[in-house]
């Protein structure tokens, strides 16, 4: 097919090649959907799974377009969440993120404010939590996480 075109155009399609690539992967990187870290609990009794920067406000929803957000402020009652995929959508100071969360089991989770003003996300339903936490794809931690009571 290149075969019988001549120098110039081959030329071009590389570097449309290269351009296309280049600009898929730069927004790869960019966006990479990262899951929350999964940090050590704390000795208030809840068990800590992820920390958000300093924010008010969330938005929940199951779908990438955000078509029926829920918001979610900090220091409300506990969040029940069904098996599934959540995104989050975190707008700071700082930066705005998207986050991607998947659940196998139904959990409860609390927004509690830090000492640092940081947002910690907490287990506070009845189970451990397995928590694997991703970077661009890549897994980099996992743990479990156990619920307020310890009765997991």
């Amino acid at each position: 097919m290149l075969a019988g075109m001549d120098k110039n155009k081959r030329f071009l399609i590389a570097i449309d090649a290269v351009i296309i690539l280049g600009s898929l992967l730069s927004v790869f990187f960019i966006v990479g959907y990262t899951q929350p870290f999964a940090i050590a609990p704390l000795n208030d009794g809840d068990s800590l799974i992820f920390v958000l920067p300093k924010i008010d406000y969330l938005l929940l929803d199951n779908n990438l377009k955000f078509d029926s957000p829920t918001t979610i402020f900090i220091n409300d009652k506990g969040i029940n969440l069904e098996p599934g995929r959540y995104y989050m959508k975190i707008d700071s100071t700082e930066s705005s993120e998207i986050r991607e969360i998947k659940i196998e089991v139904d959990i409860v989770l609390k927004l509690k404010r830090l000492d640092d003003g940081f947002v910690g996300a907490f287990n506070v339903g009845n189970s451990a939590l397995k928590v694997e936490t991703y970077k661009v794809g890549t897994l980099i931690n996992s743990s479990l996480v156990y619920s307020a009571g310890g009765n997991g």
